[in-house]
């Protein structure tokens, strides 16, 4: 079945990266960021973003397959192909870059993108802990999937365990009064993010019923309501804990709702140049991600052996080049190669279960 791309969908995916990266540079040469900043908002909710899309794309693909052994093991297969062999590189390109000894189990469980099942803490890579979460909510969703068709019941449970689970993270779990450092295990724990997760699939279920609800007035009227309110939703200029805790925690997954909302309904064609460089963005996105903490790191190296004093802002830009055309790169020769292999592997599991059948 030929599944329409979700254009802005993707402009977002590809945004949310660049902002991660633009986060964390500006972070790392400038000193960090707190609450009332955009950036430092765009440096916890760019993952939130990225965690509705998964949830959203993954409904808007295979919530109309019938959750059989068939469609779940081309899930999984489609998942494991186009996650663990990138994620694996740049975990041992980080390992090595630490020079100091990594237990055998942190080893395997990176290589398997199994830690966060496990110890959600045991990543080496910058942000990887948000792809163990990934590979965590890729169970779930196999739940989600089968209870929604077979049993509603089931299904509702499930929707309110995670939204208490999320509660509970937001108001008794993460203390206000103590920094996001301090607790960063729980705030990474997938148990934490599950609920954006999900809210992804309840946006593909509400936009499916409710279609005459989101015309294009509508959605531009949502995404620069929604970004506005990412903007000036107004918190102390503290610890960016805040922004993770109590009512804040809800009026920013309210915002990540909305706009992934109006854009999955949003129906304007872009400028073809628009286009293509949102779609560039997209799918280096996930290379991007990953590498952008070893680029900077590189970056200081690379320029410090060739050149002397030089300005914060060279190796700032010398940095994004460097992260961007690295991931060019992956993504043209690893990610594609590896995603095509899927695809082939799919096929003959696809053949073998039509001749059974």
């Amino acid at each position: 079945m030929e599944i329409k791309r979700l254009n802005y969908l993707d402009y977002l995916r590809g945004a949310a990266a660049v902002g991660i990266m633009l986060y964390h540079y500006l972070s790392w040469s400038r000193g960090p960021f707190n609450s009332s900043d955009v950036f430092g908002r765009i440096g916890i909710y760019g993952v939130s973003i990225f965690y509705v899309l998964s949830g959203l794309t993954l409904f808007h693909v295979y919530f109309n397959q019938t959750p059989d052994k068939v469609a779940i093991l081309n899930f999984a297969i489609k998942r494991i192909f186009r996650i663990v062999p990138l994620f694996a590189v740049i975990s041992i390109l980080s390992m090595i870059t630490l020079k100091q000894p990594i237990p055998l189990l942190h080893i395997i469980l990176n290589l398997t993108c199994l830690f966060g099942f496990v110890y959600p803490g045991a990543y080496y890579t910058n942000g990887g802990w948000s792809i163990g979460n990934e590979m965590v909510f890729y169970l779930f969703f196999v739940f989600y999937f089968i209870s929604y068709h077979k049993n509603k019941l089931l299904y509702g449970l499930l929707c309110l365990f995670t939204l208490f689970v999320y509660g509970f993270f937001a108001h008794f779990i993460i203390l206000p009064n103590q920094t996001i450092d301090s607790q960063w295990l729980y705030y990474i724990n997938p148990f934490n993010q599950l609920f954006l997760f999900l809210g992804g699939i309840l946006i593909g279920i509400l936009s499916k019923t409710k279609t005459g609800w989101f015309n294009n007035n509508t959605c531009v009227v949502l995404i620069l309501l929604s970004l506005i309110a990412f903007v000036l939703i107004p918190t102390e200029p503290t610890d960016r804990v805040l922004i993770i805790t109590g009512i804040n925690r809800w009026l920013f997954t309210l915002v990540c709702f909305t706009l992934c909302l109006a854009l999955y309904n949003l129906k304007i064609e872009l400028p073809r140049l628009f286009h293509k460089v949102g779609i560039f963005f997209a799918e280096i996105s996930y290379c991007l991600y990953l590498v952008h903490g070893l680029c900077f790191m590189y970056s200081q190296k690379i320029l410090n052996s060739t050149l002397e004093n030089y300005p914060e802002r060279i190796r700032f830009l010398f940095a994004i080049a460097l992260t961007i055309g690295f991931s060019y790169l992956s993504y043209v020769s690893l990610e594609k190669y590896f995603i095509g292999q899927g695809k082939k592997l799919i096929n003959k599991v696809n053949g073998k279960f039509k001749a059974l059948h």
